[in-house]
């Protein structure tokens, strides 16, 4: 019986100094791990502007949850998608770091927010260089087609309008992936982007 006992004792302090020590970071790897879904599900994802400073992108609150929504449909293949359940797409992807909050804390006051009261980090907004009217534009002249479009400004580089079709409403993606994965076009293949 002492035996037993002395072996069920150094079986519980060896998993319990594996869970001091290594086993959080093995925890909050894994992409199942609920807590981790939670805690993005809390963040407030930055807003996401065109050059003139007409709201594209931004996460509101509805029934007590965090939605992100896009506003305008000429927008959706240069926005993407962010979504608990697929991650994110187009430059929800490639600003990803910014909108999350993720980048590095910088002042003491949001390390004590984050750190201390554990309070959700929020993303910082972003400004493209894109136009809302000719995004517009370009998405009305390659309507119809499987194609993709872009206007620059030739003098500075700055993108003006960026478009791929077909696409998708990002704000119905959750509810439509098994569709759009097999929806003919490949609408979830950007073709200005890949």
């Amino acid at each position: 019986i002492l035996f037993g006992t002395l072996v069920a004792f150094l079986l519980v302090g060896v998993g319990a100094t594996y869970w001091a020590v290594s086993g959080p970071d093995t925890i909050n790897l894994r992409e199942d791990n609920p807590r981790t879904i939670e805690a993005l599900a809390w963040i407030q994802r930055g807003t996401i502007y065109d050059r003139n400073g007409v709201t594209l992108a931004e996460t509101v609150i509805e029934d007590d949850e965090r939605v992100r929504k896009y506003y305008y449909d000429a927008t959706y293949s240069l926005l993407g998608y962010y979504s608990l359940r697929y991650g994110e797409g187009g430059a929800e992807s490639a600003f990803n770091e910014l909108l999350n909050g993720s980048t590095e804390i910088e002042t003491l006051q949001s390390y004590f927010d984050q750190r201390v009261l554990k309070s959700p980090p929020i993303g910082s907004d972003i400004q493209l260089t894109v136009s809302l009217d000719p995004q517009q534009a370009l998405v009305d002249e390659i309507e119809g087609y499987r194609g993709a479009g872009v206007i620059m400004n030739a003098q500075n580089g700055n993108i003006l309008a960026l478009a791929s079709l077909p696409t998708f409403d990002s704000n119905t993606l959750d509810d439509e992936w098994d569709n759009l994965r097999e929806a003919p076009g490949n609408p979830f293949f950007n073709r200005v982007l890949q």
